[in-house]
């Protein structure tokens, strides 16, 4: 699980994160996303996330139309470190 730990040294704070807390973001970004509530999710429900959307044949490995979650956490990693390096 990972989550978010603030050291502090001479002023200064700094975030650390551990593994739980983006797993938590994750599953309620999936959650949010899953309109229907049926623990898939479709092209049509992916609409709100362009980026995502763009990438839904790649991340639907096994064909079925559909996001699991597995697959829908992979592509929001891919998004992640594409836009940190994009940034860095």
């Amino acid at each position: 699980m990972k989550t978010t730990k603030w050291l502090t040294a001479g002023g200064l704070a700094i975030a650390l994160v551990v593994p739980g807390a983006v797993l938590a973001a994750d599953a309620v970004a999936f959650n949010k996303t899953d309109a229907n509530g049926d623990s898939m999710i479709s092209m049509d429900e992916l609409v709100s996330n362009p980026e995502l959307h763009a990438q839904f044949r790649t991340l639907d490995r096994d064909g079925n139309g559909t996001l699991d979650r597995a697959e829908f956490e992979r592509g929001l990693a891919n998004a992640t470190s594409t836009r940190a390096r994009e940034a860095g």
